[in-house]
């Protein structure tokens, strides 16, 4: 059983194929995503918080699973998973932290790719274990949208 296998699905991701878009949540930013095959792709976003007051960034490597999405009329979900870094920029917040975090995530999501239209509408939760300046866990996530090109 091959849980990576190549999509046959309108909807689905395409190699090389690169999307754009913005993600509300915590925190709130722009997106980007890159996908290396139909299963596995890059993701950054840069984003601004609301709850610290602080510039953040991240990328992750995702692997997408096909044989555990769906495929509707409408388009196909896709689940994924990842592995990947955030960086939190100086700034203020309640605790008078003003330093730089380095952090670990592991981002855990669905895709949703719109058969009428070359959209990606995404959901995702990304548990993070801060590195630098000292261990801290906390969770991160949001919905968004990107154009595909």
């Amino acid at each position: 059983m091959c849980l990576l296998c190549p999509l046959d699905l309108n909807a689905a991701p395409r190699d090389g194929q690169v999307g754009v878009g913005i993600r509300l949540g915590e925190p709130t930013g722009l997106t980007g995503k890159v996908f290396l095959t139909p299963q596995h792709a890059l993701d950054a976003a840069l984003s601004y918080s609301l709850r610290d007051s602080r510039i953040h960034m991240h990328g992750n490597y995702l692997i997408h699973f096909p044989k555990h999405g769906e495929t509707l009329a409408a388009g196909t979900w896709l689940p994924y998973v990842g592995l990947g870094a955030s960086i939190r920029l100086k700034g203020e917040d309640s605790n008078n932290d003003r330093d730089n975090h380095l952090a670990a995530r592991l981002p855990c999501g669905v895709s949703f790719f719109l058969t009428s239209s070359p959209l990606e509408i995404f959901m995702e939760l990304a548990p993070n274990m801060g590195l630098i300046p000292h261990t801290r866990f906390g969770f991160d996530g949001g919905l968004g949208i990107r154009y595909l090109f």
